[in-house]
């Protein structure tokens, strides 16, 4: 019932994501091999720091029931990369959020919570007593 109830919330999430963020991105793939962890944020800021980019760009991706909050970067060729999933999700259906400013890299962390709050809204009430959170919606 839990992962029923998830599901159902994933769904909602995305379909109000779809529909507020309408700017799709084309992703390129890129020499460099792929991090592949849970710490987009975090390689993003590192690709801009390590001159590999020029800026973080704060997205969602949709899947066919839910979404994911994730950043990627913008290249000096206007190429779009992610370096954390790579060439395996380039075909992924990438929403536009915001390029992310620099005086947020340092807590790019906040940046993410406050993208993760935006996605999901205020939880209905029952999601407390089935301990779901936004961190399992998006």
């Amino acid at each position: 019932m839990r992962d029923s109830i998830i599901n159902k919330l994933k769904n909602g999430v995305a379909s109000r994501a779809s529909k507020k963020y309408t700017k799709k991105l084309e992703i390129s793939t890129d020499s460099n091999m792929p991090m592949v962890n849970h710490k987009c944020q975090f390689n993003a800021v590192h690709a801009v720091k390590h001159k590999n980019a020029v800026a973080v760009i704060e997205c969602i991706m949709i899947g066919d029931r839910d979404c994911t909050a994730h950043y990627i970067n913008l290249m000096s060729d206007g190429r779009i990369i992610d370096y954390t999933l790579g060439w395996a999700w380039s075909g992924a259906d990438y929403r536009f959020v915001r390029y992310v400013p620099d005086s947020e890299y340092e807590n790019i962390d906040d940046s993410l919570c406050d993208l993760k709050k935006t996605l999901c809204g205020k939880l209905p009430w029952y999601c407390k007593l089935l301990r779901v959170d936004k961190w399992d919606l998006c």
